[in-house]
């Protein structure tokens, strides 16, 4: 969803979320690949409308969210760390090798893990771990 300033004309796009607020997003920008939301969708609104866009931000609006609010400016900055994480991507696509690979963590708060079983962790290890460094290495961004 976008909004207008009413004195600047800037935009803002939100992106509404229902869960629970994680515990590390205060200084995230693209969370290493897996919070992408709060800067690709202010780029693609801006080349899309031809548009200034001032920030992007995640609202986690109920109850269970906190109705925490996580602006991320759209500068210089956060505009190289999205196009850092397409860069990452681009090559795994070019390459034919996109592969599953999600951090420790991650299976624990994931919806699809009866999809993937209890051994994701173990057939991770088992992938070629060279094909795997641009993804590592982008997880280290913030």
């Amino acid at each position: 969803m976008g909004e207008e300033h009413r004195q600047t004309g800037l935009l803002r796009v939100t992106d509404h979320k229902t869960g629970r607020k994680p515990e590390r997003i205060e200084k995230t920008i693209v969370g290493g690949g897996a919070v992408l939301q709060p800067v690709l969708y202010p780029m693609a609104v801006e080349a899309g409308l031809s548009r200034a866009v001032s920030h992007g931000r995640l609202f986690y609006c109920t109850a269970a969210g906190s109705f925490y609010e996580h602006p991320i400016p759209l500068n210089e900055r956060t505009r190289v760390a999205a196009l850092d994480v397409l860069r990452v991507i681009d090559r795994a696509v070019t390459d034919g090798f996109l592969a599953a690979a999600p951090g420790a963590d991650a299976c624990g708060r994931c919806e699809f893990q009866p999809v993937c079983g209890p051994d994701m962790q173990r057939r991770i290890a088992r992938k070629p771990q060279d094909r795997l460094a641009d993804l590592l290495e982008m997880r280290k961004q913030s």
